[in-house]
C-alpha cells in the first residue's frame, strides 16, 4: 500500500502541495523511511520502468471504484502466497505473455467460463493457478 501510496505521489503531480504535505504530517517516521527508500528504489530504476510504473498508477486512478477494490484484492491474494508461489506465478504470467494474441483470447475465454461455472472456486484461483493445478 505505501508503495501504491508513493506512485500516486509520483504520478499525480496536480495534488495541491498542502495535501501532500499533510499526507506526509500524518506519517509515522518508519512509513517516511520506508516512503524514502521506495523512493529511492524508484528513481534506481530505468526511464522505461518508471515510465511503465507511472502509466499504471495512473490507469489505477481513472479507474471506477469497483475495477480499483478487484485490483486490490488481487494484489491482497498475491500478498498472501508463499514467496515459492509468487515465483510460481511469476513465471506462469511470463509464459503468459509470450502467448501469441489467439492463445491468450483462449486462455482468457477458457478461464472465465470456468469461472462463472465455479463461482465459489474465484477465490482459491490465483492460489491453485500459483501451485500448478489445472
Amino acid at each position: 500500500m505505501k508503495r501504491f501510496v508513493l506512485l500516486l505521489l509520483v504520478a499525480v503531480p496536480s495534488l495541491a502541495r498542502a495535501q501532500l504535505e499533510e499526507r506526509w504530517s500524518q506519517l509515522s517516521d518508519a512509513q517516511k523511511d520506508e516512503l524514502r527508500a521506495k523512493w529511492r528504489e524508484f528513481k534506481s530504476l530505468p526511464p522505461e520502468e518508471q515510465e511503465r510504473i507511472k502509466a499504471n498508477a495512473e490507469r489505477f486512478r481513472a479507474m471506477p471504484a469497483e475495477d480499483k477494490e478487484r485490483v486490490r484484492d488481487n494484489v491482497r491474494s498475491f500478498r498472501a502466497l508463499s514467496p515459492d508461489e509468487r515465483q510460481e506465478l511469476r513465471q506462469r504470467f511470463m509464459d503468459y505473455r509470450k502467448m501469441n494474441p489467439e492463445e491468450r483470447v483462449e486462455m482468457r475465454t477458457r478461464m472465465r467460463a470456468y469461472l462463472r461455472a465455479h463461482p465459489s472456486s474465484a477465490s482459491r484461483c490465483v492460489k491453485t493457478f500459483a501451485a500448478g493445478a489445472a
